[in-house]
């Protein structure tokens, strides 16, 4: 792992509590910041609330009330160009087309490679210009 010194962080939407309380509490034990919310809506007070500084934002494709790829829009404005990595149950086939520049991983993962996801794709965040 080559993650910066500073701590990442993760904004984690997942409407399935179990997934989420588990991703949260592994991610929190490499050493990521972790702010978690169970809806889009729930994700996108959180962030205009606090206006916290987000390096990734983790979020479930399919989620009642909002979709990832809504949500992804709606807090585009609020955050820094934070990566998003869309993660869900589905085939990515089957979701339909999603951001060229995203990251897709299929549930259920493994937690140690969402971790090994979540650092490259940070490091690469943190090398642009």
């Amino acid at each position: 792992m080559t993650v910066a010194a500073a701590q990442p962080v993760v904004l984690l939407v997942e409407d399935e509590e179990l997934v989420r309380v588990m991703t949260q509490r592994y991610l929190r034990a490499r050493g990521f910041t972790v702010l978690a919310a169970s809806t889009g809506a729930d994700a996108v007070r959180l962030v205009a609330d606090t206006s916290p500084h987000v390096d990734v934002v983790l979020t479930d494709v399919v989620m009642p009330g909002m979709s990832g790829p809504d949500l992804v829009r709606r807090l585009d404005p609020m955050l820094d160009e934070p990566a998003v990595i869309f993660m869900s149950g589905y085939t990515a086939d089957k979701l339909g087309p999603l951001e060229a520049s995203t990251e897709f991983i299929s549930k259920p993962f493994a937690l140690d490679a969402l971790a090994t996801t979540l650092v490259r794709v940070v490091d690469a965040r943190r090398a642009r210009p």
